[in-house]
């Protein structure tokens, strides 16, 4: 991935997560490099806080129907069966939906880099090994 790649892919989702991590997260695509393709990211589930935010005010809030949308099932369910907790963390809720998905799509994000990282270091300590620093399995002793 090049530097154009990931400041494009930075100002397409520069909305989706926390104005305080974009630094962060532009350094660790950069750490990982070519590992990385935005193809990949792109197809990644992330939540638009816009959205959510709307669906908190409008009320469906008061239902859990905005932490349905951003993954929480299970406070989903609980604010649903206390009618948004008697309507006071549903008011809450209006105030914190915001930062909440922008927060879930980041470590949505960071999870996925960290795989690919992670992928990217084994597969080439295993192409860097050669075959005589390589274990000798049972199978393969010679006689």
């Amino acid at each position: 991935m090049t530097e154009q790649d990931i400041t494009t892919f930075l100002l397409k989702t520069n909305n989706l997560f926390p104005p305080e991590s974009l630094s962060f997260i532009k350094k660790r695509m950069e750490e990982i490099g070519g590992n990385v393709d935005i193809n990949q990211l792109s197809l990644l589930n992330f939540k638009n806080p816009n959205t959510s935010m709307v669906l908190s005010i409008l009320g469906t809030g008061i239902l859990g129907i905005d932490r349905f949308y951003m993954g929480d099932i299970g406070l989903g369910i609980a604010k649903l069966c206390t009618c948004g907790g008697f309507c006071w963390w549903w008011i809450i809720d209006m105030f914190l939906t915001l930062d909440a998905t922008r927060k879930k799509n980041y470590y949505l994000l960071m999870n996925t880099l960290n795989t690919l990282g992670n992928s990217s270091i084994n597969t080439d300590d295993a192409t860097n090994e050669s075959a005589e620093d390589q274990p000798i399995l049972e199978d393969n002793v010679p006689d």
